[in-house]
């Protein structure tokens, strides 16, 4: 478009000295003249008209050319995306994610909740959090998650430290809490952006996130009520879907099953399992151990706020139960001979 211009003045200086000369040549008013001066203004229209339509052309070019490097852009970044989700697959769970090292807490001076706990969930995997009530497995979640002060101890996501990165770090991890502490005076809708504005998601990118969700927990026409008079399984399943807005590389889930229904339950299966397919992880604390021995990669049970085993169940098939493996440890229950699963003390 510079080119243009730069053109269009140098033509009009042309023109301009063009004109000076004619009107010396032939005199300014005669007739001889005023014929030429039409001429030249035709010339000049034709002109003009010229440049009009090689602007167009030149512009029509030029989108012709947007659509198709769009065209192959979008073309490379589908071949690209279905490299990288075979890449993915193939490297699932050889990198470190969540690095939980040290860990010691204290609700009360010399009661200690937690201590020295120390474990990692690598990257694409389902690692479930297990233990009797009260051994401190929210607590432990609430302070990778950053809701509590670290006292001891370090916790890392990927590069980012929660200690020295915290906002690195929190806008990588997001949380279902078991108590559905949600804003009770906002609609479900202005929950679900409110949620979206802390973590800065443009418009277009939460409605592509958020309404398959809506659609597969089927709560679209809870949407415009107060989060007050909805069930507990309905708050339950706008947290789920609020939870996701981020598309968070750790996903944390405290008892996320409670309140939901049949359906819910298996629309959030299906989520923890395609998380885990794109190389994202998911760790989760439940009591329902048939739920965690089909869903995990890992089982870590926690005793007396530190780790007492870690089970790898990938590629460690067992005839015995998760149960009955969860039993021994919990209790000190000595299992049969025939037991082979593998287990880490820690």
């Amino acid at each position: 478009m510079r080119i243009d211009r730069i053109k269009q003045e140098e033509f009009k200086t042309m023109m301009d000295d063009f004109v000076a000369q004619e009107e010396k040549r032939l005199g300014v008013g005669s007739e001889d003249f005023l014929k030429r001066n039409q001429e030249i203004m035709e010339l000049i229209g034709e002109t003009e008209r010229y440049q009009k339509e090689r602007r167009q052309r030149m512009e029509r070019q030029f989108m012709r050319a947007k659509e198709v490097c769009i065209d192959i852009s979008q073309t490379r970044c589908y071949i690209i995306n279905n490299q990288l989700t075979k890449w993915l697959k193939a490297v699932k769970g050889v990198f470190s994610l969540l690095e939980v090292s040290g860990l010691s807490f204290h609700y009360q001076p010399h009661v200690p909740v937690l201590t020295d706990l120390t474990f990692s969930v690598l990257d694409g995997e389902i690692a479930g959090l297990l233990g009797k009530n009260g051994v401190g497995k929210t607590t432990a979640l609430k302070l990778i998650l950053g809701l509590l002060p670290l006292e001891k101890g370090t916790i890392c996501l990927g590069n980012y430290s929660l200690y020295l990165h915290p906002m690195q770090y929190k806008k990588r991890i997001n949380y279902v809490s078991d108590s559905h502490n949600i804003y009770n005076n906002l609609t479900g809708k202005e929950y679900l952006n409110f949620i979206a504005d802390m973590y800065e998601v443009p418009s277009e990118t939460r409605g592509k996130i958020y309404t398959p969700l809506i659609e597969a927990f089927q709560v679209e026409k809870y949407l415009n009520s107060p989060v007050k008079r909805l069930s507990h399984g309905t708050k339950q399943k706008i947290a789920i879907i609020a939870s996701l807005v981020n598309d968070p590389l750790l996903w944390v889930l405290d008892e996320p099953m409670t309140g939901l229904d049949v359906e819910a339950v298996r629309v959030l299966k299906e989520l923890i399992r395609s998380r885990a397919d794109c190389g994202k992880s998911v760790l989760f604390s439940s009591h329902i151990l048939e739920i965690c021995e089909n869903l995990c990669d890992k089982i870590v049970i926690m005793q007396a706020g530190t780790i007492k085993k870690t089970i790898e169940l990938r590629g460690n098939p067992s005839d015995t139960s998760l149960e009955d493996i969860y039993m021994e440890v919990v209790n000190d229950v000595p299992m049969e001979k025939g037991f082979s699963i593998k287990q880490n003390n820690k």
